[in-house]
């Protein structure tokens, strides 16, 4: 598992250890998710951390201790011990950034020696499952995380800006199996003016309410109240009119005369209260301009979002069809295909269909223009590009008529019903040859029922108490295959 620290934003870091056993200072704690108003200047946030406890579990034969933290998540890097943190997402304040971030740590607490906790294994790839080596990157002659906190990344919803990163609670010692976590710890973000504003935000209640539900802190809500001079839309787009949800498909699947179209899907949306229209392609391709479709496209879809206050888009066609045509291009995003050595070496690279284009509004996706679609340098400025989504874009992937008056019927159905079949799951896993516990694909897809902390990860599942779930594994069916007559039971 390959951690990648990002970092949209270049800003100094300073870490104040302060090595406290026995004493700790009293100080007020700020619950997270608070909307307490702090100094724009000046974030500070204090966590506290109850004593973990220790759980069991055998794997291979041998039995390896579990940390578990409260309000806090596991992680298990390849051939690093597994381990709770804490990750935490503040929102800034509006036209400032980051200039130094401090974290200070109280309370040093020692859990005892002799805890053998489990290193991580490879998750990206199935193959023979065995316990993973020691990760060249960590000595177990030192404490394991070897830092406080890590991964700090800027990203923005809707023209707020979020910093994320993760604080590391517990610590530990691998050749004495000592276990030791931190009471409390305390961040001081400073920020500094930028002058400049997100042209993304729309400063609506909804968007208030939606970064509220994102970030721990929103304390700095307050500061978001300039809206930005944005130029005017396109004729395509009239800014007196307010459409939620928008459908994008081509001329030839517009005015069909099958039993359900896409006009049919929008006229239940407005029914509903949900404003919808129509919009073809060919009307954007002639009203927007660009490097490409793609690119008129979501020109297109930033000045529907920013004049017709729309959040829901529907991409109402095939990527390629059956013929090489495009009802709704997706744009190809450059992908680097690394191998597993230490340092990971590129392999191979090559271009995946994506949608995320169409939905993450900051940046432009190819930064320095070689055409290399989504790399980490095709951001703002030279950064990560934009991986958090302002629209929520999906799908129909159809290619004539009679596949869009499928669509729209069953959709329209899902939506009106309360059969019980809705409740019904099924699991289907093929044969993987991979040996041993992955030899049939059955055996993962049983863990996703009720759960599961198998293959060191934790896995909440699909209840089986609230649905009914059947299953369709290859090695059930052997040596024949499955039964025709289960396939259409199933």
């Amino acid at each position: 598992m390959l951690i990648k620290e990002i970092k949209k934003k270049v800003f100094s870091v300073g870490v104040l250890v302060l090595f406290l056993i026995s004493t700790m200072t009293s100080i007020l704690q700020i619950q997270m998710g608070s909307a307490e108003e702090q100094n724009p200047n000046e974030i500070h946030l204090n966590h506290y951390f109850s004593e973990p406890w220790i759980t069991q579990k055998t794997v291979n034969n041998t039995t390896y201790d579990f940390a578990i933290l409260n309000n806090s998540q596991s992680i298990c890097v390849s051939g690093e011990p597994c381990i709770p943190i804490k990750p935490v997402s503040v929102l800034l304040p509006q036209c400032r950034e980051i200039q130094s971030m401090t974290v200070e740590y109280e309370g040093n607490i020692s859990l005892g020696e002799n805890y053998n906790l489990q290193l991580g294994t490879n998750f990206v790839q199935l193959e023979r499952i065995e316990p993973q080596p020691q990760n060249q990157n960590y000595n177990d002659l030192v404490s394991y995380p070897t830092t406080i906190y890590r991964n700090c990344d800027i990203q923005c919803f809707r023209g707020y800006s979020i910093l994320t990163f993760t604080l590391f609670p517990l610590h530990y010692i691998g050749y004495t199996g000592e276990i030791y976590y931190y009471q409390w710890m305390n961040v001081t973000i400073t920020t500094t003016p930028t002058g400049s504003i997100n042209p993304l935000f729309r400063n609506l209640p909804e968007d208030q309410n939606e970064i509220k539900s994102l970030v721990d802190d929103y304390s700095c809500l307050n500061t978001y109240e300039t809206i930005p001079e944005n130029p005017l839309p396109s004729y395509l787009v009239d800014p007196t009119k307010i459409y939620k949800y928008v459908i994008i498909t081509n001329s030839s699947l517009v005015n069909l005369q099958e039993d359900y179209t896409f006009e049919d899907l929008a006229n239940y949306k407005n029914a509903r209260g949900i404003t919808t229209t129509i919009v073809t392609v060919g009307d954007i391709y002639q009203a927007y301009s660009g490097v490409d479709n793609q690119e008129k496209i979501r020109n297109f879809i930033r000045d529907a979002y920013l004049y017709w206050d729309t959040n829901y888009v529907l991409l109402g066609g095939d990527n390629a069809t059956n013929n090489g045509d495009e009802i709704v291009p997706a744009r190809l995003l450059w992908v680097d295909i690394l191998d597993h050595g230490e340092p990971p070496q590129v392999t191979d690279s090559a271009n995946i269909p994506s949608d995320l284009y169409y939905a993450c509004l900051d940046g432009c996706y190819d930064y320095n223009s070689d055409n290399k679609w989504g790399q980490p340098t095709d951001g703002e400025n030279g950064g990560d590009v934009d991986l958090v989504a302002e629209i929520n874009v999906g799908r129909a992937c159809v290619s004539n008529p009679t596949e869009v008056s499928n669509f729209v019927m069953k959709t329209l159905a899902y939506e009106n019903t309360d059969d019980s079949y809705l409740n019904d799951i099924l699991m289907v896993g093929m044969k993987t040859g991979f040996g041993d516990e992955a030899e049939w694909g059955g055996n993962f897809k049983n863990q996703m029922i009720d759960g599961s902390d198998c293959g060191d990860c934790i896995t909440i599942g699909i209840p089986s108490d609230e649905y009914t779930i059947n299953t369709l594994y290859d090695k059930d069916y052997q040596p024949n295959g499955w039964i025709n007559h289960y396939l259409l039971i199933k």
